[in-house]
């Protein structure tokens, strides 16, 4: 609801300002996550289930929601989690390599 009054708010010049930052910030994200994964392809870097369901939890933690049994943990929640995990160990991998 909120979004939507800020949108009705805005003028058309400024929608389409926000609507080109939004592709922009979409199509870099796209690229942030693919170059990731080829980083950790390509480093051998594992990805644990433990890890991405533990990733899972703390997300949902963080936006108030209560515990809920693993198998419940809705897919778009582990999908970003995934992205997360990965994202951090090839930011690590990147980071010791250049020590």
């Amino acid at each position: 609801p909120k979004f939507k009054n800020d949108w009705a708010k805005m003028s058309q010049e400024e929608r389409s300002a926000f609507e080109k930052n939004l592709r922009d910030e979409s199509a870099n994200a796209v690229r942030l996550f693919y170059l990731a994964r080829q980083i950790v392809n390509d480093a051998k870097i594992s990805i644990t289930h433990k890890e991405v369901v533990d990733t899972a939890v703390a997300s949902l933690k963080a936006l108030g929601s209560q515990q809920l049994p693993v198998d419940q943990i809705p897919q778009d929640v582990y999908a970003v989690a995934v992205s997360k995990v990965m994202l951090t160990k090839a930011q690590d991998f990147i980071l010791n390599q250049s020590r």
